[in-house]
Formats: C-alpha cells, structure tokens, sequence
C-alpha cells in the first residue's frame, strides 16, 4: 500500500508544483542538492520543504480518510 501512496505522489507532483526545465547537456553534468529528475525536469533545493509539507498533507488526508472508512464499515458491521 505504501508502494502504491509513493508512486502516486511522484505521479501528481509535477500538477501540484512547476519543474524546472533544463537543456540535455552531454558529460557529468553535476547538480548539488536534493532533486528529482524525470528527463530533463527537476525541482530545485528550494522547492524540498513545500514539496515535504504538501506530501506530508496529502498522506495524513488520506490516513484521515481511512480511518473514517474504517469506523463506518465497524459501525455497520457492529450493528
């Protein structure tokens, strides 16, 4: 389930928050600091605590809505 959670954060963050963009260079192109490529896209360092506070927001909302569906489906269950 955790699997599913990560590949569908890095799936949606690009609609949530721009990428850079960066021309293909040749040789070892060498960027300090925290980003994620995909092709030629990457977010820079500035963008890692946004980033960590919006996947941070979007996992406890989900929790948040598991844990309701959990307590319906005992009270249903229960009754």
């Amino acid at each position: 389930m955790a699997g599913i959670v990560t590949a569908a954060l890095v799936l949606i963050l690009p609609w949530f928050w721009p990428t850079l963009e960066e021309p293909a260079r040749g040789g070892g192109g060498d960027i300090s600091g925290p980003v994620d490529f995909i092709g030629t896209r990457y977010h820079p360092e500035s963008h890692f605590w946004p980033l960590q506070l919006l996947e941070s927001a979007l996992v406890l909302a989900l929790a948040a809505a598991a844990i309701v569906a959990a307590f319906a489906f005992l009270r249903r269950r229960h009754r």
